[in-house]
């Protein structure tokens, strides 16, 4: 079985996308979503075979995890990350 690989990243404008490489110069959406809250600073693949994400928020601390795609708000941190 030929392993699948998966790019994700996050967006000044609270956007958070996950692409699947098909081949070399194909990629499909696996799914995207705006976030209302907070702008992701940090993403991460759970280490599990849907391969759910979590996403960590800059300036309020929120910890968000996309299981099977569905946001599940888990946390907000005591502190704000990225406010001086």
């Amino acid at each position: 079985m030929e392993p699948t690989y998966r790019l994700q990243w996050g967006t000044w404008d609270k956007v958070i996308q996950v692409l699947k490489i098909i081949t070399k110069s194909e990629l499909q959406s696996v799914f995207s979503i705006k976030l209302e809250i907070t702008v992701p600073i940090a993403i991460s693949f759970a280490d599990n075979t849907a391969k759910d994400i979590y996403v960590l928020g800059l300036f309020n601390g929120q910890l968000w995890v996309f299981f099977h795609m569905l946001p599940i708000h888990i946390l907000t941190v005591d502190c704000n990350i990225g406010i001086l």
